[in-house]
């Protein structure tokens, strides 16, 4: 599995978490003694899993792109597709000489 989605999936469960804290630290003033580092820290870290999602994704579109290029159409890549099985090779595409 690439490490976009997994980053990916963690910044979305992380940022509404976090967003609660801060609409719970904004309404409730008796509560922000003790959410004022719980707060802190899930902005950084929503912060941080958000850039390096970004940075995981351009790395992956680099090596789907890359893949692609090299995909010479014998259809391994649809079969793999359709029944969830991973091909061999370079990338998400079957590298062009273990294939066909």
């Amino acid at each position: 599995m690439p490490l976009h989605v997994v980053i990916a999936h963690l910044a979305v469960i992380v940022a509404p978490l976090t967003a609660l804290v801060a609409l719970t630290y904004a309404v409730r003033p008796p509560a922000r003694r003790g959410m004022r580092w719980p707060l802190v820290l899930g902005a950084a870290v929503s912060i941080t899993l958000t850039i390096w999602a970004a940075d995981a994704g351009g790395t992956l579109w680099k090596s789907l792109k890359t893949a692609a290029e090299d995909c010479i159409g014998c259809g391994q890549c649809r079969l793999a597709c359709r029944y969830g099985t991973v091909i061999p090779g370079e990338g998400a595409l079957p590298a062009r000489s273990e294939v066909c």
